[in-house]
């Protein structure tokens, strides 16, 4: 497999941390990607998932609430690695929707 191992790890604990929380094998391996990125990235730290009231809702529309976010940890996660294309990021993520 061509993707980075370093960040195949972040994907793995990220969509397994979700997987927990809603049925990420519904959602395209694109979008999946997409949404780990999103959940990691500093410059997208509005398209976060929080739990707030219970319930899971993106960061933007919790202005003043007490949030508590999704994934807690801080990883450094690209949204395209270095030599790789979609077909790359579809087989990681692929492969760790098989072991789920």
């Amino acid at each position: 497999m061509k993707y980075p191992q370093t960040q195949f790890n972040v994907l793995s604990e990220v969509l397994t941390e979700l997987n927990k929380h809603f049925a990420i094998k519904e959602v395209e391996p694109p979008s999946l990607h997409f949404l780990v990125y999103q959940q990691v990235s500093e410059t997208q730290a509005h398209n976060k998932l929080v739990i707030s009231e219970g319930t899971i809702k993106r960061a933007n529309q919790c202005k003043g609430l007490q949030v508590e976010p999704l994934i807690k940890t801080v990883f450094t996660f690209d949204l395209y690695p270095q030599g790789c294309n979609d077909n790359h990021i579809n087989t990681a993520v692929n492969k760790i929707l098989n072991t789920l």
